[in-house]
């Protein structure tokens, strides 16, 4: 699948634990931030060793309390891909993006 800059397009997050390594905050455009661990599990239903951390906006403001080490869950995940002029270059990437954050089940 081919996205251009401005476009969204929801993402599972089914098989995968996340934990927060950064617990929200607001950047500076007013929407929340949080930082979080993503491990997928393996066949066993193992946590497996492999991982990345994300960072991930969220478009309502998160309840109060989350900590780094909870598990939580992103309600209706998407990716939007972007595209920019730096220092001479362009800038193309995904940000990941949430309805909301919430506790795991």
């Amino acid at each position: 699948m081919t996205m251009r800059a401005g476009q969204t397009q929801s993402v599972r997050f089914d098989g995968l634990l996340t934990w927060v390594s950064e617990p929200p905050w607001q950047g500076t455009s007013g929407k929340f931030r949080v930082g979080l661990i993503v491990k997928p599990l393996d066949g066993q239903g193992t946590v497996s060793r492999g991982g990345d951390e994300i960072r991930v906006t969220l478009d309502s403001p998160p309840d109060s309390g989350f900590a780094a080490g909870d598990r939580v869950e992103l309600l209706s995940p998407y990716v939007r891909a972007y595209e920019f002029l730096a220092g001479g270059g362009t800038e193309i990437g995904l940000m990941f993006k949430a309805a909301a954050l919430q506790s795991a089940s």
